[in-house]
């Protein structure tokens, strides 16, 4: 387990938690506002891998590790006008 990472209760495995959003708000004029804001997913972009995909011994994937638990690094760009 990577140091960044927590073990959820449900015992599912490993996660990274969210990085928090930037934020930033720009005043058009008096009443319109612009909501900028930044939100950042897996930033470390840490690898969690699932677990084997058969116990079986007599199986050709014995022990083999073919999936990934969480998903690849991401960034989401939002805009807002409020008016």
């Amino acid at each position: 387990m990577r140091a960044w990472c927590i073990d959820r209760a449900g015992g599912d495995g490993s996660v990274c938690p969210r990085f928090p959003s930037i934020t930033r708000q720009f005043r058009i004029i008096e009443r319109i506002k612009l909501d900028f804001s930044v939100e950042a997913f897996n930033v470390a972009n840490a690898v969690i891998f699932s677990g084997p995909a058969s116990l079986d011994i007599n199986n050709a994937n014995f022990v083999r590790i073919t999936g990934q638990q969480n998903s690849a690094g991401s960034v989401q760009l939002a805009l807002k006008l409020s008016f």
